[in-house]
């Protein structure tokens, strides 16, 4: 819907003051709107949020510059967006407080301002931008810092700050020498854990983990702490946070009850992905997939430890680490096959849901019952709740580019498998999984931008200086 923009400013003020009174009180009228009337309404009212976002950071930046903000009570900027927009005290006034300077200032700084007071980006996002353009700094020549800000915005627009956060890392992993394994290694003299604190009969911690330890925490409470439905089949009510902290605590009493660690399964082991050659050559960094902290790139150094160790299974990117290809032989989807989907789906392939992998299970894109054969191309991660829809509805969904694409159309998978039946060669002309080439490095989600795509968008080509640090030359890259 296209929207009318007000020119007067007390046109626009009183505007926002009919907007306070629709939407206050809005739950006792919501029952009254058709359910697809209702869908478009979360979506107006979400872009609402993202025009209020930006233009807080507007009006910070204009009450910093006309004094506003010098001549009040509050100590500086920060205080003063926490005493006049309250809801920013818990989290997010930091991020307006950084964007309004940005806003203001005449540096390489001003474009980030500007995507921000233009709601392109979120100030969460923007905040993000600045931080590690500042990091970048000492990364890269000063002359390309420009084309570095506006990949990093770019970056920002299509996967949000985590987006953002990859450029950094992914460079010292792969041009910056041991420069990133260093870095790792000083990370790790970091991790503490507090004495619990006692607050009427429950116990808080603070906890801080480098990578490395992170990928083991989540590899070992990630599979305990899926959902668990009902006797009746109702959803868990749990929270996140709880299943997560209830997890932990049985991780650590499997652990303490016995003289062994518990036998390891595709769901209870760290995965890596690392190029062959990296690894042999003790260089760059390999990625975490499968749980919360997929993307998470860990030095090779550390993943030649724990693999000795056995907490850590890499997978080299050229290599399919096994037989992915079982056939109708097997009815369940192998461990092999179960990696090799974490690898290239990372999360249920529903539309919309980024539960991780450890939460999911390997679905059938032909049913077994209607003679689907156990492939890794005709297999999907599905999350519980989505893998009941699917055969609830009879959804169809193909893999198309290594990517699993739903078709959402009530009993579209009857229509799919006809074609399929009609497309079959005789079982013996079947081509071998092996046999095609598989992307098994390839992100998904938007949050896990290919560096690749970072590279295309500065446009410019990286080398490594003398003392480890990554140069950018102005070489096109075609």
């Amino acid at each position: 819907m296209q929207l009318e923009q007000r020119e007067d400013f007390d046109d626009r003020h009183s505007a926002i003051d009919v907007a306070r009174a629709a939407l206050n009180g809005l739950n006792d009228v919501l029952f009254q709107a058709p359910g697809t009337v209702l869908t478009q309404f979360m979506t107006e009212v979400d872009d609402l949020v993202r025009l209020a976002a930006a233009a807080r950071v507007a009006i910070t930046a204009e009450a910093v510059q006309r004094g506003e903000v010098l001549t009040s009570t509050s100590p500086g900027t920060l205080a003063w967006v926490r005493s006049q927009a309250p809801t920013t005290v818990e989290a997010g006034a930091s991020d307006i407080a950084s964007c309004s300077a940005a806003v203001n200032s005449r540096g390489d700084a001003a474009p980030v301002g500007a995507a921000v007071v233009d709601a392109q980006i979120s100030p969460r996002t923007g905040a993000t931008v600045l931080r590690e353009m500042e990091k970048l700094r000492a990364e890269v020549e000063p002359e390309a810092m420009l084309a570095v800000i506006d990949a990093l915005l770019q970056m920002g627009r299509r996967h949000g700050p985590a987006g953002v956060r990859m450029v950094r890392p992914e460079l010292l992993a792969r041009f910056g020498s041991s420069a990133f394994q260093e870095d790792q290694d000083r990370r790790a003299q970091r991790v503490e854990l507090s004495r619990g604190i006692e607050d009427d009969g429950l116990h808080r911690y603070d906890l801080t983990l480098d990578n490395e330890s992170r990928a083991i925490l989540e590899g070992a409470i990630g599979p305990l702490s899926k959902p668990v439905p009902g006797p009746n089949g109702e959803r868990d009510k749990r929270t996140f946070a709880q299943r997560r902290g209830q997890a932990l605590v049985e991780a650590l009493r499997r652990g303490m009850s016995s003289s062994v660690l518990p036998g390891a399964s595709t769901k209870s082991t760290v995965v890596v992905t690392i190029d062959h050659e990296k690894l042999r050559a003790a260089s760059g960094a390999g990625s975490v997939v499968g749980g919360v902290d997929d993307g998470t790139l860990l030095g090779s150094e550390t993943i030649r430890k724990l693999a000795c160790d056995g907490v850590v299974l890499p997978v080299l990117v050229d290599k399919h680490g096994g037989v992915l290809d079982a056939g109708r032989a097997e009815r369940y989807i192998t461990r092999e096959m179960l990696r090799a989907l974490w690898l290239r789906d990372r999360h249920c392939t529903f539309p919309g849901c980024t539960a991780p992998a450890f939460w999911c299970d390997g679905h059938h894109l032909i049913h077994w019952a209607d003679g689907g054969p156990t492939r890794l191309d005709l297999s999907a991660l599905l999350c519980g709740g989505h893998h009941t829809i699917v055969h609830r509805d009879r959804l169809a969904g193909r893999v198309i580019d290594e990517e699993v694409v739903w078709d959402l159309l009530a009993g579209s998978y009857d229509k799919y498998l006809l074609e399929w039946r009609a497309e079959q060669a005789p079982p013996d002309e079947h081509p071998s999984i092996q046999d095609r080439p598989a992307d098994l490095h390839r992100p998904s989600g938007e949050a896990h931008l290919a560096f690749s795509e970072f590279f295309k968008l500065i446009g410019a080509s990286f080398s490594t200086g003398p003392a480890g640090q990554v140069k950018l030359s102005w070489a096109q890259v075609h």
